[in-house]
């Protein structure tokens, strides 16, 4: 929805020169964009300095084949946004209303579909309600990871993260029994 707010800046040539440049634009959509590709790239700072002579060597090509999560996490992040800006700029000629009313349905949709995964699955209430900051900056990396993890991806991390996260939901059920009772 929020690629559907006014340019704060113009789009710098380099930019929108570069593939599906059109579809850049400085508003409030790039600003939560750019803070999440940081993140998942800072995530793991050995991509860090191969991203950087990227850059400055204008080859982009290993970028469009990340290896590594957080970078994986970042273009996902971009492909999200340069999506967000087209259905912002083509909504109102194919849906007839701004790219917000089409966009506010699908959020709502999706948030609810989450509460009722969590509850019906999960037997527990979303970690929004816990921590904001975990629901919206560490869970989708985490859902990244799990379908990674499913495909093979790095086997013994799977393998320490599956054994800690079930010492925790030991001791989340531990706790929620303690409260019960009391």
């Amino acid at each position: 929805m929020f690629a559907d707010t006014a340019p704060l800046a113009e789009t710098p040539a380099v930019l929108a020169s570069l593939p599906f440049g059109d579809l850049v634009v400085l508003n409030y959509s790039a600003v939560i964009a750019f803070v999440y590709m940081a993140w998942y790239i800072l995530l793991d700072p050995l991509y860090v300095p191969s991203a950087v002579c990227s850059l400055i060597t204008q080859s982009y090509s290993h970028l469009l084949a990340p290896s590594s999560v957080g970078s994986l996490g970042a273009a996902l992040v971009y492909a999200s946004y340069l999506f967000a800006n087209f259905v912002s700029l083509t909504a109102p000629e194919s849906f007839g209303m701004p790219g917000w009313q089409v966009a506010l349905p699908v959020h709502l949709v999706a948030w609810t579909l989450q509460f009722i995964g969590h509850g019906v699955f999960e037997r527990r209430k979303p970690a929004l309600l816990d921590s904001l900051d975990q629901a919206l900056i560490t869970a989708p990396m985490f859902v990244l990871l799990e379908a990674l993890f499913a495909l093979g991806f790095r086997p013994e991390l799977f393998k320490r993260v599956d054994k800690q996260a079930k010492i925790n939901i030991q001791l989340f059920r531990a706790e929620a029994t303690k409260a019960k009772a009391a």
